[in-house]
């Protein structure tokens, strides 16, 4: 009767923690040597000693099975999609605008010229050539684009005219800068693309045609200035031209006779020793 009171009592302080050890205490023992041996503490008022405290302080919150912790990670890679779709691309410069700068550049090339500057001039060329080549791209892109009626990366039929006829004298007038500057694989460059622009221009097919004759391509620039003469065939500084070429290859085959004749009458005189002996 005694021990049923005390479970009582202790089951009804319910806030209270309960030692295992008490309760056990209390429970019938299976054998007398049951108890023996038992080190009962009281209860900590340490959380860090309470299990389920440690395993409350370090669990998620939701669950074993909740992945809500996770969820930071899908918005941060949303969030940065979202800022490249609102980032707006660069606008297209206008062809207006590109025309003037190619025209400025050239301008600028053809100052260096007129002070024997060819250098620069080379570099002035070069930049104004560069900016009608970015102009194409760009009308070339607005157009897969479908955007051509509305771009104004797109040429207008007088801007594509004026865009022709600025770029080949880019061209021709970079390839006389590259023969004042003795560079005349890149003159012949220059010139070749002039060409492709205006198959008959006569200023491209001289250029190129001397600066083939400098570098020693004597073929090369007869073809040339034949080619410019059968378009213009009064042309004086053509005429003049293909007679230094010719002359010029002329005295290369006369100067390759002698040398053929001279090596024979060296391999003869060899031959004429071998027999006296």
């Amino acid at each position: 009767m005694r021990r049923r009171h005390r479970v009582c009592h202790l089951s009804s302080r319910v806030s209270a923690p309960i030692n295992s050890c008490a309760l056990d205490a209390l429970a019938p023992s299976p054998s007398p040597n049951h108890s023996q041996g038992v080190a009962c503490s009281a209860p900590s008022s340490d959380p860090s000693a309470d299990p389920s405290a440690t395993s409350d302080k370090h669990a998620p919150a939701g669950g074993a099975n909740d992945y809500s912790r996770f969820d930071d990670i899908d918005e941060s890679d949303e969030e940065g999609d979202n800022d490249d779709k609102k980032t707006d691309a660069t606008p297209p410069v206008p062809v207006a605008d590109r025309l003037f700068q190619a025209g400025t550049a050239k301008a600028a090339g053809n100052d260096h010229i007129s002070k024997g500057e060819p250098g620069p001039a080379a570099t002035q060329y070069r930049k104004g050539i560069t900016v009608l080549e970015d102009m194409r791209k760009a009308a070339k892109e607005a157009a897969a684009d479908g955007l051509q009626n509305s771009s104004p990366a797109v040429l207008a039929a007088t801007q594509e005219v004026e865009a022709h006829e600025l770029s080949l004298s880019l061209h021709l007038n970079l390839a006389m800068a590259e023969i004042k500057l003795k560079s005349y694989g890149a003159a012949i460059k220059a010139a070749t693309e002039a060409l492709s622009l205006d198959e008959r221009n006569v200023k491209a097919l001289f250029r190129r045609g001397q600066a083939h004759r400098l570098s020693g391509g004597l073929a090369e620039a007869k073809a040339d200035m034949t080619t410019l003469l059968s378009i213009d065939a009064a042309n004086g500084s053509a005429k003049k031209e293909l007679a230094v070429v010719v002359k010029k290859i002329k005295e290369n085959k006369a100067k390759e006779k002698a040398g053929f004749a001279n090596l024979f009458e060296r391999a003869g005189g060899v031959y004429d020793d071998l027999e006296e002996e």
